[in-house]
């Protein structure tokens, strides 16, 4: 908890640099999907999938590792919190200039409309149906969107009530 308001905090303050560096995305997703398994965040009632690196047609890419990492743990372990049962996955597309769109998408409880927003903002949490939803402060997202801003990209999502989230 402190480390995430002392991140938020630099983030607020411009004071968060980018340390941009060549690195194999799968093995970054590896353990993303390690450090999960390992935390125990992961759940009987649900099954995570990731992305099989022989249906991409790169491997390494540039950015910087450590902020991509923390955004996807951040998303991940947050759709994991939000889903009581069901598949929380993430997906890789190639967009037509040649960017990388990552996507979460879980069978949670969804996200009502008027959430879109502020969910991004420091110290709010969407009301959560069970003991997993509580954990944490609120701080992953604001901090995930501090960081794909400083990285020239963009965060949002489509959620259903109800059915689940897409977290891009």
């Amino acid at each position: 908890i402190i480390n995430n308001t002392v991140e938020i905090s630099l983030l607020e303050s411009h004071q968060v640099a980018v340390e941009e560096t060549v690195f194999h995305l799968f093995e970054l997703l590896e353990s993303v999907r390690l450090e999960i398994e390992s935390n125990s965040a992961l759940r009987h009632d649900l099954s995570l999938l990731f992305p099989n690196p022989a249906e991409y047609s790169f491997s390494q890419i540039q950015s910087d590792r450590n902020k991509l990492k923390a955004v996807l743990m951040n998303v991940i372990t947050n759709a994991i919190k939000y889903t009581n049962m069901g598949v929380v996955g993430i997906f890789i597309a190639e967009t037509a200039d040649k960017k990388l769109e990552f996507s979460v998408r879980d069978t949670g409880k969804g996200i009502h409309k008027e959430m879109y927003e502020v969910i991004f903002k420091p110290f709010i949490q969407v009301e959560g149906q069970n003991q997993y939803a509580r954990n944490g402060v609120g701080l992953g997202l604001p901090i995930s969107k501090g960081y794909i801003d400083l990285l020239g990209g963009d965060i949002w999502l489509e959620s259903t009530v109800g059915q689940g989230s897409v977290f891009y």
